[in-house]
């Protein structure tokens, strides 16, 4: 064989042909870094290293690192609100950045790290979550609150979502319906437990009691669930940190809002609305 054809076989008559006397590794890793398979000996092919590949394919333009979706928990059981974090933090799309197990708290505490979903426990023993919810939105109406509770009732599915939640979950929910759920609402859409009949949203408002108790103030129904508990005047007060005739003057209201006559009938109205665990 001439020197010349010898030349074209080892590939010295490209630019990037193969040096004289064959390939060392060190060469060869500059080689495939910077070239494609032109130049190389007939037959033979090399790994080439992963950022060649990227390099050459364009891979990189396609690739965005997942965006994480802030999670905040308002749980007053320990072992399930550390459940729910493990669980979240086992995903890529979530990260857990607070929990608490005050209604209270969680007001003060969104405000200043302000996260993408909130799993709220409605039956909290500062305040009803249904309250909760109407408050955070008030101030972060973008958040994306999700209900995390016992109660399949209909009153509890319907003014949680008249207060603005997002999503219903029932706690005998599994993994995949959590993750479901923050999914769905992450998208703008509501999300309710399959446990329950999607009939129990519809109509919100229609009625004439859910019209009344839509008159309320928030503070009015703080102190129309306690009138509900059977606290005392002074015990309302000292809770709310109202003067007695303060007070008075919401109860006034609350009855003539409500349609109502006496403490009796207020009591029954929250009772058949639910709204002692509710409000």
């Amino acid at each position: 064989m001439s020197h010349e054809s010898l030349s074209r076989d080892r590939g010295e008559g490209c630019a990037t042909g193969q040096p004289q006397g064959g390939w060392s590794p060190g060469l060869l890793e500059q080689y495939v870094a910077g070239s494609d398979t032109r130049g190389r000996p007939e037959g033979r092919s090399y790994p080439r290293s992963q950022q060649a590949i990227r390099e050459t394919s364009g891979l990189d333009a396609h690739i965005r690192p997942m965006r994480k979706h802030n999670v905040f928990l308002v749980e007053d059981h320990t072992i399930f609100a550390e459940s729910l974090k493990l669980l979240l933090e086992a995903r890529p799309e979530f990260c857990v950045i607070g929990s608490t197990d005050s209604c209270l708290s969680a007001i003060d505490q969104v405000k200043e790290c302000r996260p993408d979903i909130i799993l709220m426990d409605l039956s909290m023993p500062d305040m009803s979550g249904i309250e909760a919810t109407r408050r955070i939105l008030e101030e972060l109406p973008e958040t994306k609150v999700v209900a995390l509770t016992m109660h399949k009732d209909e009153g509890f599915v319907a003014q949680f979502f008249e207060a603005g939640g997002s999503g219903y979950l029932v706690k005998d929910m599994d993994a995949q319906c959590l993750f479901g759920a923050l999914q769905a609402v992450c998208k703008g859409e509501r999300f309710l437990s399959p446990s329950i009949s999607a009939e129990h949203i519809n109509g919100c408002g229609e009625s004439d009691e859910d019209e009344d108790q839509a008159k309320l103030s928030p503070r009015e129904r703080e102190v129309l669930k306690l009138i509900a508990e059977g606290k005392s005047r002074k015990e309302i007060g000292k809770t709310l940190n109202i003067s007695v005739r303060t007070l008075d003057t919401h109860r006034t209201n609350i009855l003539l809002k409500l349609g109502c006559k006496s403490t009796a009938e207020l009591v029954h109205y929250a009772v058949r609305r639910n709204l002692v665990e509710l409000i």
